[in-house]
């Protein structure tokens, strides 16, 4: 029943925002879960804004393994947000927060969120995440969690930081071919940007 009560979810947080693009009346109801993560979606595309009964779903998942998905929702609620919404920003805080009570891994994949969302920029420093990614264990499971991070940061340095961008990209190159394409393959767009600026 909870697999269905998300799917539900799900499927009303994709009629809204289908709405919200289109100018038309959504199809589906508001779906009832007991998911708080898929709740908190309902609950944003509805209203189209973080209203208190989205930061308290998500003041909910701060305490538990959630803690990634609870940052993900926020930084969604930032970029539907058409002005820069200080509380927001104040609940983006309050998670970062948290992270230093969590697990170098967890609080690596929470800050992650918030360091590659263009609505929250200033919030997570991007080099000073690399950092924190580069020293967590090497046990299979952290280096793939590490090679993610290091993979979704390549665009942001690419933008911001070209410098650590290329060393970043050359120690892929020596050390493991996939993840140097996979780096390619996530700042693409970036890439291209750097060239048109440049003239080329």
């Amino acid at each position: 029943m909870l697999l269905v009560n998300i799917v539900r979810s799900r499927a009303a947080a994709n009629e809204y925002l289908i709405a919200d693009a289109t100018g038309r009346a959504p199809f589906s109801p508001l779906a009832e879960t007991d998911d708080a993560r898929y709740a908190a979606l309902v609950d944003l595309v509805a209203a189209r804004s973080a209203g208190p009964a989205f930061t308290q779903r998500i003041r909910s998942l701060l305490d538990g393994p959630q803690l990634p998905a609870a940052a993900a929702l926020a930084a969604l609620a930032a970029e539907m947000s058409a002005t820069d919404d200080a509380r927001i920003r104040d609940l983006c805080a309050e998670i970062v927060a948290v992270t230093e009570r969590s697990s170098p891994a967890t609080r690596v994949a929470t800050l992650l969120r918030f360091a590659i969302s263009p609505a929250l920029s200033g919030l997570v420093d991007p080099a000073d995440l690399l950092a924190e990614t580069l020293r967590l264990d090497t046990l299979p499971w952290e280096r793939a969690d590490r090679e993610e991070v290091i993979t979704r940061l390549f665009p942001v340095f690419l933008a911001k930081r070209p410098e650590i961008a290329l060393r970043l990209l050359y120690d892929a190159v020596e050390e493991n071919w996939d993840h140097a394409m996979a780096l390619l393959e996530h700042g693409a767009k970036e890439l291209v940007n750097v060239n048109i600026q440049a003239g080329f």
